[in-house]
């Protein structure tokens, strides 16, 4: 147990809502906390009766300050995003959305994943099925026989990209009888050495040096892409079968469309528009509350879920609705979400439990009982001593309990000896502590998304801004020369140099709502060298990076490239040849070894 699930064990309202997830009386709805305590909620019963859950918000930005709460607060969590299904052939595809989906869905299985955070639309979004991804996964093991073009053929159906050299996820290379991979699931790549079939050799190795770093016994190769089919031959007779059934209003143009992919595929070209093949793949409907059977399933905020929710598949039912006029889609290639009646239906199924900040009505469905936490909320501290004397003073008292989350380990060390300077008795805990002392203030490192508190529990929790806590850090990084790859827009404002893998060096513009075909999408706009300005959409943000190179704070001038020059290109040759160099000398080193 640690300290943070130990704090409302006492609480009257906490103990009837732990006796109704114990004895499954549910679903139940909880009122009176806001994000941060129950994020502080699903964390306690989790932690305290051993079970694992599923957590259902509004929308995106709030499932991810859920996620890094839970995070803070100790929990293994993994957010699991929406995604944009890709239908047209035109447009361009980037798979790093499914592959973090993936990513959540496997540790669900192999649970390690203690809580799973969405949103609303990712929620109703189809996926494959846990018997599926079970079913395309290849565990590999130290020492065993298997031969080389097996594991290559796998990885080639469960949607991974052949390179010279692996740079990122769902990617793999062959030289020799080394095996380079990055699966969807793993940290690192991993690098395998084969003796003839046997397996030599696995180890964890850095993209950039190019060097091994830990060993690896057993590896498990989980799918890179959400729509998989043992090959081609597969996919070109599952389109076939479909073809022949295909009858009435626009069958022409949607019997059109299937050619062109069938002919696409016999000629050896794999389909950007895989996604509308979903229907085909798989004999039965899935999403991410498939993988939750045996999970406490958490509900925040159900109005606003609900709102999301509709909003997520009307909008997406207004582009099938276009498509199916255009013949990109047809009648039985339509449904890559569930209704939301089909949602309430999994409330009821699962353990649920409704998690509001006020009362608004009634639930989505009959709760059995309805629980009110008294809970306060606490501001955020700016990193003022003065300032955060002034809150704790009143609190600081024998029989309350009072905790400051410090920011980085160095600042939260110094907070603690400026507080006991202060005659404000304070402890600092690099981790944890089984128990928060009373009396005392305790420190801790780390950052929430806010303060909160149990007045009838006397316990209170100060932050420091994660905000300010994540600006320190890239301030501290800023004068190392490592590429920065994008999780969040937010990271980003106008007038900041970016780098798109495929085009260069650019300048970030903005967002921009764009109406392409009918269908409305969000587009990072990027300026280059003579007026070229391109978008891309919000979705292949994986394409997008910070620019870390010479600044014109360093006294350089920054060079824009231009849209279809060469002088990128020339760039990326350079620095992969030289990459590829340092992979060779490395691989021949270990193949001496």
């Amino acid at each position: 147990m640690s300290a943070f699930t130990e704090v409302l064990k006492t609480s009257p309202e906490y103990m009837t809502l732990e006796k109704a997830v114990k004895d499954r009386n549910l679903p139940v709805g909880v009122l009176g906390v806001s994000g941060v305590h129950k994020a502080h909620l699903v964390n306690s019963l989790c932690g305290n009766l051993d079970r694992r859950a599923l957590v259902i918000m509004p929308d995106e930005a709030a499932a991810t300050k859920f996620c890094e709460d839970l995070c803070t607060f100790g929990k293994n969590a993994f957010l699991y995003p929406a995604r944009d299904f890709s239908f047209s052939s035109a447009e361009n595809r980037s798979h790093e959305y499914e592959q973090r989906r993936i990513n959540a869905l496997t540790n669900i299985l192999n649970g390690t994943a203690d809580v799973v955070v969405c949103s609303a639309e990712a929620a109703v979004q189809r996926t494959i099925p846990p018997k599926d991804l079970k079913k395309h996964s290849l565990t590999i093991k130290r020492g065993e026989d298997i031969k080389l073009s097996d594991i290559t053929s796998v990885l080639l159906s469960s949607g991974y990209t052949r390179a010279d050299m692996v740079e990122g996820v769902g990617q793999f290379s062959v030289r020799g009888g080394i095996l380079d991979l990055f699966s969807p699931d793993d940290q690192n790549p991993v690098r395998i050495e084969f003796w003839g079939d046997t397996v030599d050799t696995m180890a964890h190795f850095d993209i950039t040096s190019q060097r091994r770093t830990d060993n690896v016994d057993k590896l498990t190769l989980m799918p890179s892409t959400e729509i998989v089919f043992s090959g081609n031959d597969e996919l070109i007779k599952k389109i076939t079968e479909f073809y022949d059934t295909v009858k009435g209003k626009g069958a022409k143009k949607a019997r059109e469309m299937l050619q062109n992919d069938i002919d696409r595929l016999k000629n050896g070209v794999n389909l950007s528009s895989a996604d509308k093949y979903l229907p085909l793949a798989y004999d039965e409907n899935a999403t991410v509350l498939s993988y939750a059977d045996s999970l406490l399933l958490f509900v925040c905020e159900s109005a606003g879920v609900k709102e999301k929710a509709n909003a997520a598949i009307k909008l997406q039912n207004e582009d099938i609705k276009y498509l199916l006029e255009e013949g990109e889609l047809c009648r039985g290639l339509d449904e890559f979400t569930m209704s939301f009646p089909e949602l309430t239906r999994e409330y009821e199924k699962k353990d649920t439990v409704f998690l509001d900040d006020f009362a608004r009505g009634s639930f989505d469905v009959p709760v059995r009982d309805l629980i009110t936490f008294t809970a306060s909320t606490l501001p955020s501290w700016n990193g003022k001593l003065d300032v955060l004397l002034d809150d704790l003073s009143p609190l600081v008292q024998k029989d309350s309990a009072v905790v400051v989350m410090g920011g980085t380990e160095k600042a939260a060390k110094n907070l603690a000896e400026d507080l006991e300077n202060e005659d404000i008795p304070a402890l600092y805990f690099p981790l944890e502590p089984a128990e928060f002392p009373r009396g005392r203030v305790s420190v801790l490192p780390g950052a929430l998304s806010g303060g909160f508190g149990y007045p009838h529990e006397k316990f209170y929790t100060f932050t420091y801004g994660r905000n300010a806590v994540a600006s320190k850090k890239r301030k501290a990084r800023s004068g190392f020369k490592k590429g920065q790859s994008l999780h969040s827009l937010d990271e980003l404002k106008r007038g900041d140099y970016v780098v798109h893998s495929l085009h260069g060096i650019g300048v970030f513009d903005g967002i921009n709502k764009l109406e392409v075909g009918k269908i409305t999408k969000d587009y990072i706009k990027i300026k280059y060298a003579k007026g070229d300005v391109l978008y891309v959409p919000v979705t292949q943000l994986d394409l997008v990076s910070k620019y870390i190179g010479p600044h014109e704070d360093d006294g350089r001038t920054v060079k824009l490239n231009k849209i279809g020059g060469k002088d990128w290109e020339k760039t990326r040759n350079k620095v992969r040849a030289a990459v590829k160099d340092m992979a060779d000398q490395l691989i021949a080193l270990y193949s001496k070894r």
